[in-house]
């Protein structure tokens, strides 16, 4: 009889538990990344401000103090416009993209912390550049991002009819450090380039990826950067 009364009660409260415990998990989340203001989302190679059809706010680079033109090779670089744009594609941030045959960095003052970084490509035609010479590697401070990437054959390998690529990393930010990210086309072609059309960084909930100090299991510390393959 106990066994029955115990069986009934757990099937009775098992769903009342798991929605509990689901609605706990979704609070902790949210109020992690509300206490985390970082929240930037760059249409690269564009003016102003932008909506998406997900109402997101995009914020374009030109005269952004995310792109500052102190940087003597930042005055390099050019924007342009793909030809034809495609139907296809959503057209942020894909409209627009920051081109340069020489480095470019991107600037970003950013509270400490572990963050989330998402890089859009679309390797079109573009206007002066050939497709199939966009060949560069991307750093996010210390850290080599993406080497010798060639957008054009990545595009063409993941048979997306689109055409257009996202990377996703995880970095670490120490208290008081900005985050730099620099594109630098291939020295081993003179008519490679590095481009861009858009850039996401959002602040992480503390310990998702990196492993805490005092953890014994498998370490991963927050010295490292890790790209996301697949999810």
């Amino acid at each position: 009889m106990g066994n029955l009364v115990s069986t009934y009660l757990w099937s009775t409260l098992r769903p009342c538990l798991t929605t509990l415990y689901l609605a706990f998990l979704l609070l902790h989340f949210t109020n992690t990344i509300a206490n985390n203001v970082d929240d930037i989302i760059l249409n690269c190679g564009s003016f102003g401000e932008s909506t998406a059809l997900d109402g997101r706010t995009w914020i374009g680079d030109v005269n952004s103090t995310f792109f500052p033109l102190e940087q003597s090779q930042n005055r390099l670089s050019i924007t342009n416009s793909p030809v034809p744009e495609s139907p296809f594609v959503a057209e942020l941030p894909y409209a627009t993209a920051r081109f340069s045959l020489s480095p470019f960095t991107y600037v970003f003052p950013l509270t400490s912390g572990q963050k989330f970084i998402r890089l859009y490509f679309y390797p079109a035609s573009y206007p002066n550049f050939n497709r199939s010479q966009a060949l560069f590697s991307v750093k996010a401070g210390p850290f080599t991002l993406l080497h010798n990437f060639n957008a054009s054959l990545t595009a063409d390998f993941d048979l997306d009819p689109r055409g257009t690529i996202s990377r996703e990393f995880c970095v670490n930010i120490g208290v008081g450090e900005r985050l730099n990210i620099t594109f630098t086309p291939s020295p081993s072609d003179s008519n490679s380039y590095a481009f861009i059309n858009g850039i996401e960084l959002l602040s992480m909930p503390t310990n998702l990826y990196y492993t805490p100090s005092d953890n014994q299991a498998v370490p991963f510390s927050r010295t490292a950067a890790a790209t996301i393959c697949h999810r």
